[in-house]
């Protein structure tokens, strides 16, 4: 990327450029800068939501003895960056697996709360909270599954009390685990 606006900053201010040649190249140049800042800043597609919303209103209603789960790190570290006080917790990405981007190490040195799967996660929480990206659901779906692992553990141990939307972002209340 530095290379290329190098060679733009060189090839625009060459003498051998006309003048209309060089505003013409500028102009569509800041068009183009333009449309990906509007892009960049109002995409709200995965792995977005409205974070910041959702947090406010999960403090509001959370008990301290309730847990809000996040079935992988998309969900947890902008959760956790606008409400680092709420219980959060997010289950780790299989091992070894393409998603598997988060070393146990990072993890430490953040102080992130990692579960290796969610029955350690839940185990003692009568009432959990639950987000997951709809895409992942769609993604088990896809390959044949009736649902998520995660939610079919959910649908297993605890009651569904309620979901809600939140952009992709799904949060499930369940009430009633097994302890």
């Amino acid at each position: 990327h530095i290379m290329f606006c190098i060679w733009m900053a060189w090839a625009l201010t060459q003498p051998t450029n006309s003048r209309l040649g060089q505003g013409l190249v500028s102009g569509l140049l800041l068009i183009g800068i333009g449309i990906g800042l509007v892009q960049h800043y109002t995409y709200q597609g995965f792995p977005y939501a409205p974070f910041q919303a959702l947090t406010t209103s999960l403090a509001d209603n959370i008990k301290p003895d309730d847990l809000i789960l996040h079935s992988n790190k998309l969900s947890y570290l902008p959760a956790l960056y606008y409400s680092p006080d709420l219980p959060q917790a997010y289950i780790t990405d299989e091992p070894g697996s393409g998603s598997d981007t988060l070393a146990k190490a990072t993890r430490e040195v953040l102080e992130l709360n990692a579960s290796n799967d969610i029955a350690a996660a839940t185990q003692g929480k009568r009432d959990v909270f639950f987000m997951i990206f709809r895409t992942a659901i769609e993604e088990y779906q896809a390959a044949g599954f009736e649902t998520h692992p995660h939610l079919n553990y959910l649908n297993e141990n605890y009651q569904l009390i309620s979901v809600n939307e939140f952009g992709d972002l799904l949060l499930f209340k369940n009430s009633g685990g097994l302890d």
